[in-house]
């Protein structure tokens, strides 16, 4: 008992402690900070590479995008540059054009004199060399130019129809055009050959229908016209056919009557009733 007293007292005062259990505890502490830190470390150095690819894509985009827009600029120096000339030459174009324009209107101007002219002298050459009588003239003037629409559809509903030239150079126009064609006709040979009233009454006696309200189409609209007092239509009807006469008068052939003819419209009362409707 002396001895184990003796021993005890000699051993160090932490001797008491269990030393290998401490021990342990501090080992297992340090092993979980190391590969705690260790996996914050592998985390970090994910990021960091992830972050360093990131900019490394964002360094190629930027290149590529610097590269793209020094590309479309060289394409829009080059098509400014190109639309430059273009406009330039528009220009000169523009300007050229307005030149001929120009001198297409004076042109057109002095046409248009010479035309105005010209009908003049065919109304003239009507009654100057004697293709019309001065009665049928002036009377085809009086009654078969310059009425307005207004005029004419009112004379329409009274007599069935009522046409007009629209002026007295169209009027000459359809004179014109009926001389050229009877004297193109074999069947008016005859009539027109006649030295005398005899010959001419026996010549025109000779022709189906005789001489007096014979058809001329001139092929092309000389002359407007209503028809038919039950057709309330208000816009006329653009004529191309002349009615004409022909009388040997002072020793000629000539149009005694002429007029513009309007096709007689043969309404129906189903038609009239459906007009009403």
């Amino acid at each position: 008992a002396a001895r184990a007293a003796a021993a005890a007292r000699a051993r160090p005062a932490d001797a008491a402690i269990p030393q290998a259990e401490i021990a342990s505890s501090s080992s297992t502490d340090a092993d979980a900070r190391r590969l705690k830190l260790r996996g914050e470390i592998a985390r970090t150095s994910e990021a960091v590479e992830l972050k360093r690819r990131t900019l490394a894509e964002f360094d190629e985009q930027i290149r590529t995008a610097e590269t793209d827009l020094r590309r479309f600029k060289d394409q829009f120096d080059t098509a400014a540059a190109a639309h430059g000339r273009r406009l330039d030459g528009a220009r000169r174009r523009h300007d050229e054009l307005r030149e001929e324009l120009s001198q297409l209107r004076a042109q057109r101007a002095d046409l248009d004199a010479d035309i105005a002219d010209a009908r003049i002298d065919l109304a003239r050459a009507a009654l100057s060399e004697g293709m019309v009588s001065e009665q049928a003239w002036a009377l085809a003037i009086e009654r078969h130019v310059g009425p307005d629409n207004r005029q004419l559809r009112d004379r329409a509903r009274i007599t069935g129809y009522a046409g007009t030239y629209d002026s007295a150079t169209q009027l000459a126009e359809a004179i014109a055009d009926i001389h050229d064609h009877i004297y193109r006709q074999g069947t008016f040979r005859a009539v027109l050959t006649a030295r005398t009233r005899e010959d001419f009454d026996s010549a025109a006696s000779a022709l189906p229908g005789g001489l007096e309200d014979l058809p001329f189409d001139h092929g092309r609209p000389l002359a407007r016209g209503f028809s038919n007092d039950l057709d309330q239509t208000e816009e006329p009807t653009s004529l191309t056919e002349s009615r004409f006469s022909l009388r040997f008068v002072q020793g000629r052939v000539v149009i005694s009557h002429i007029y513009p003819y309007v096709p007689h419209r043969r309404l129906t009362t189903a038609d009239f009733d459906a007009q009403s409707q």
